[in-house]
């Protein structure tokens, strides 16, 4: 109403204590002068207040669209509203104070010391991962606050952006730095533990603290000569070097922190870079590290003295083409090669399969028993991970994973006494080819050649890249913990995953962990 507008344009030691600390706050948002008035005849919010028909209100255009002169440039709103006169022009018109009924208010001056440095963040910082994003909504708060170009929808100017990055640098070296900012205010000497002793540092005529240095005569640019100062500690100097990381399109350390030095001197800035590039996950899929454990015990089968042949691997190779028949019109078929190694004394021992069937299998199997004894184990390679694009491979693995196969092995060998074993799919060395058990061999066996220390176990929910040797490692595929097989030792060696494909069991030298489960965003958070 106009009374209120004539309130906000008067002083607010005018009115009591209530009335008066509202409207000194209403001045200091915002500047009389721009407020404006609605003629009650064109105020939207009358109509809903004052009394309106359901019919009538349906097609009232003041309603829905508002005044005609809301569509205008702002320079053409009314400015029928003039503000009340001055005091003094009043008394200059010979009106006095007694019948104005003005009552006059004794002014009390108090002197204050506050801290213009002020630590309180104004903008949480930490709900921003880009920081071009955060400089933009910090442009766009100031733009608000100001209120210039408040109903324009321009593009942010450079201006209003560098605005916004000096504020925020100057409130993080606020934050970080509270005690050197207030020496150089004071033009006093930095003592020997403050960070930025070494520096030279100074502050410019923006407030913001720099690297003094020695490079004031090179050709360098101002910002080159005299970069701004920095923590590492500081969340913006993370979100600044993982900016900076990426338009580098993921450099090493070394280039992004030759580039941030040319702009932003950060203390212990080495350290924070190779972090960050550490945790990047865009350079963790380009260069995977595979997981490994501390080497579990060996089997007994590796400890334990025992006979040729008892226990062997077999695994098949091929297909091959035999060439059957008379020498002018022979008739050609695949085969395959089933190769048995004794695990004690590393003999091999090769026979001929005639094609992908049980009995063919179980044939090969009877004539290496009669050849070379029967085993009390046998060992064979669970591979059901691999991508087999071939024709024959994929032959090869619906033989190995058929039923009936499975069921008539497994027949034979409990009929036999063959207990049979598999290792974990694309573990070889949880199988690997045992040497004679010897006492110098047992002693050699002591010694911890690789994996000589615990490593973080593979939990549930951990984000991992399956290996794939055929493909490069930007192509191999995620998957999540979703089981783990922990040792006697309590040591995770093999765990079940799952990809977008189906799941699997999987040794860790083949997974690749990519983000820990902590790590991993919940489903709550995705949302928000």
């Amino acid at each position: 109403s106009s009374i209120v507008l004539y309130w906000i344009y008067g002083t607010s030691q005018r009115f009591k204590t209530f009335e008066a600390n509202r409207i000194a706050k209403i001045q200091d948002l915002i500047p009389p002068q721009r407020w404006k008035h609605v003629d009650g005849l064109q105020n939207p919010a009358d109509v809903g207040s004052r009394g309106i028909l359901a019919k009538e209100i349906k097609e009232h255009p003041l309603w829905w669209t508002g005044p005609d002169w809301l569509k205008q440039n702002q320079s053409n709103w009314p400015s029928k509203f003039t503000a009340p006169p001055s005091l003094e022009a009043l008394q200059s018109l010979g009106v006095t104070k007694d019948c104005l009924q003005l009552k006059e208010k004794e002014e009390v001056t108090l002197q204050t010391t506050t801290d213009t440095a002020s630590t309180e963040p104004v903008i949480d910082i930490t709900r921003y991962s880009s920081y071009i994003q955060l400089v933009r909504v910090t442009a766009w708060v100031f733009r608000v606050v100001t209120r210039s170009n408040l109903f324009s929808s321009t593009p942010l100017a450079v201006s209003e952006l560098s605005k916004a990055k000096t504020w925020l640098i100057k409130q993080a070296q606020a934050q970080m730095f509270p005690n050197t900012i207030k020496l150089l205010r004071k033009k006093n000497p930095l003592p020997l533990s403050d960070p930025v002793q070494s520096l030279n540092a100074f502050l410019d005529k923006d407030g913001l603290l720099r690297v003094g240095g020695r490079l004031s005569q090179s050709m360098k640019d101002y910002e080159s000569q005299h970069p701004l100062v920095l923590h590492g500690m500081h969340y913006l100097s993370t979100l600044i070097i993982q900016s900076e990381h990426k338009r580098l399109c993921h450099a090493g350390p070394k280039l992004t922190l030759g580039s941030l030095q040319d702009t932003y001197h950060i203390i212990s800035a080495r350290r924070v870079v190779r972090k960050l590039i550490r945790e990047c996950v865009v350079c963790k899929r380009a260069s995977p590290k595979i997981t490994t454990q501390l080497m579990g015990q060996l089997p007994s089968a590796r400890v334990l003295p025992t006979f040729a042949n008892e226990r062997v691997s077999v695994d098949y190779a091929g297909p091959f083409t035999l060439k059957i028949g008379s020498v002018r019109k022979p008739t050609y078929r695949k085969a395959y090669v089933a190769v048995f190694v004794c695990l004690v004394t590393t003999s091999c021992h090769i026979e001929l399969v005639s094609d992908l069937s049980a009995e063919a299998f179980l044939a090969t199997l009877r004539r290496f028993v009669s050849r070379r004894g029967k085993p009390m184990q046998i060992w064979s390679d669970n591979a059901t991970c691999f991508r087999r694009t071939d024709k024959d491979l994929r032959e090869l693995y619906r033989l190995l994973q058929r039923p009936d196969i499975k069921e008539s092995v497994m027949n034979f060998c409990s009929f036999q006494g063959i207990q049979w074993k598999f290792s974990p799919p694309t573990g070889p060395h949880h199988g690997s080819v045992w040497e004679n058990g010897s006492a110098e061999y047992l002693n050699g066996l002591q010694r911890f050649n690789k994996w000589k220390v615990p490593k973080r176990n593979l939990q549930l929910d951990d984000i991992v890249l399956v290996k794939d040797n055929r493909t490069p490692t930007c192509q191999w595929p995620l998957a999540r913990v979703t089981k783990v097989h922990p040792g006697p030792d309590e040591l995770v060696r093999v765990v079940t995953v799952q990809t977008k494909t189906g799941t699997f069991i999987r040794p860790i030298v083949k997974l690749c962990l990519l983000l820990p489960a902590k790590e991993v965003p919940k489903k709550d958070d995705e949302m928000k």
